[in-house]
């Protein structure tokens, strides 16, 4: 995974300093995180992903193009 060294914004520079430490006590799937999201109808929905990449602009995940998540609402 890549994490950029010099992140200046806040909150993710605290993000990417957990995840340096997580990285180096060499924990299982320590860039696993849960992304959950509400439905207009106030409708709950989850799932587990990996983080691939952090920097500046944000958080990179991976993800199945398949998923139901990944489709956007009609």
């Amino acid at each position: 995974m890549i994490i950029e060294e010099n992140i200046k914004t806040e909150p993710l520079a605290k993000v990417a300093e957990i995840l340096k430490k997580s990285e180096n006590l060499n924990l299982t799937d320590w860039n696993a995180m849960n992304i959950a999201t509400v439905s207009a109808k106030n409708l709950p929905s989850s799932r587990m992903v990996l983080l691939k990449k952090i920097n500046d602009d944000g958080l990179v995940f991976y993800t199945n193009f398949n998923s139901k998540k990944r489709k956007r609402p009609s």
